[in-house]
């Protein structure tokens, strides 16, 4: 059975894009995905999605960062004079 996959991995193996213009609406019709052939839409969404996980990613660190700063501060207190 032939899966939209597979037609992005054929491109890909062929290193084919597909240019438009596209006629959205009768694909839309048909149930093709956009991403499936209009590689601009993915390149968009992808370029979103890493943003996100790049927004997710520094709270993430700043976090990190804090806890590292609080344990150093009490690992300090610890600390026998020198």
């Amino acid at each position: 059975m032939w899966t939209f996959s597979d037609h992005a991995d054929l491109l890909n193996e062929y290193n084919v894009e597909l240019k438009g213009p596209f006629n959205y609406s009768a694909r839309d019709k048909a149930g093709l995905p956009r991403d499936w052939y209009d590689t601009s839409s993915s390149k968009m969404q992808d370029k979103s999605d890493k943003q996100d996980k790049n927004e997710k990613l520094s709270l993430v660190y700043d976090r990190l960062a804090s806890i590292i700063s609080m344990e150093s501060e009490n690992s300090s207190l610890n600390r026998p004079p020198r």
